[in-house]
């Protein structure tokens, strides 16, 4: 068994994973346990060297795109370049499918968790409610909103003079 599968199979170490914090700007609170599984299985895939990376999916690479040496992938045009690396990513995906359907029922209860604790996450910037102290002081939503404005305003004028 590959040490990936093993690692992303073992429902103890999938649930005290630590979260990423590249994957918290994303504004998608729907992910489900294959794509929670999916961030997790790429980011151990990037932590191969190239080389390993290709040897690990080469069998999911179209054959004219199998055991390029990287003398003669620099030889290759932009265009090639381009198509090897777009039959990388789809290979890469393959992979990441095929040793996905191979997990146990377990494991794929526990990706499925992980979704959910990522789907429960704030999203950074945004408030899911207006602070009480906001509204001190005014009637409505829209005179609260007008003061600020015109604070900002204010303070964009005194930045502006003293320029």
């Amino acid at each position: 068994m590959d040490p990936i599968r093993q690692l992303l199979n073992n429902t103890w170490q999938i649930a005290r994973l630590p979260i990423d914090i590249n994957y918290l700007p994303n504004d998608s609170r729907r992910r489900n346990g294959f794509q929670a599984f999916l961030i997790s299985y790429y980011k151990e895939l990037k932590k191969k060297d190239r080389t390993n990376q290709r040897l690990y999916v080469n069998s999911y690479l179209p054959a004219a795109y199998r055991n390029i040496p990287m003398a003669r992938y620099r030889l290759l045009s932009p265009l090639r370049k381009k198509a090897y690396r777009y039959a990388l990513f789809k290979a890469y995906r393959k992979k990441g499918i095929a040793v996905w359907s191979s997990l146990d029922r377990k494991a794929k209860e526990e990706w499925k968790k992980r979704a959910r604790k990522l789907n429960d996450l704030l999203i950074p910037g945004r408030l899911n409610e207006c602070p009480d102290i906001f509204f001190t002081g005014f009637n409505d939503l829209e005179d609260a909103i007008t003061y600020n404005l015109y604070l900002d305003w204010i303070g964009e004028c005194k930045l502006m003079k003293n320029c």
